[in-house]
């Protein structure tokens, strides 16, 4: 028997950009249908979704972190739709995101390269999580 599978992913995958340089239109769509064929034998149990589509022609890995825009608008729908699933965003989150993300259906931040720039943001939440949990657990004993 096996462990539990996760699949690492982007909101899509393009061949190129378009006509003048534009970025394709991501298609929720698409994307579900692409998680539900990873998910519904219940093999794979999470899903981290980096929340760029991906250029696979014409961009630099550099570039694709930049040029595609951010759309965790898709992440956060994607959790809804899939409540059973566990689903951690990935891709250009700020202290902001991880302050936000305590309020969705997200199981899970993924952060890179904003905790290598702003490590301190990092551990401010962390207290500010544990400070939360701390409140919750005291209120439910009272």
């Amino acid at each position: 028997h096996g462990g539990a599978v996760s699949v690492k992913c982007r909101l899509a995958a393009r061949a190129s950009l378009l006509a003048g340089g534009r970025v394709p239109e991501t298609a929720f769509e698409e994307l579900a249908e692409y998680v539900d064929q990873i998910s519904h034998t219940g093999a794979v149990s999470h899903v981290v979704v980096h929340a760029r589509a991906a250029i696979l022609g014409g961009l630099s890995p550099s570039k694709n972190r930049q040029v595609p825009p951010l759309r965790p608008d898709l992440v956060l729908r994607l959790a809804e739709v899939f409540p059973g699933l566990r689903i951690t965003l990935n891709g250009g989150l700020s202290a902001s995101d991880l302050q936000d993300a305590a309020a969705t259906r997200l199981d899970g931040l993924m952060c890179g390269r904003t905790v290598l720039r702003r490590p301190l943001d990092l551990a401010r939440h962390s207290r500010q999580v544990a400070a939360a949990q701390h409140a919750d657990e005291a209120a439910g004993e009272a």
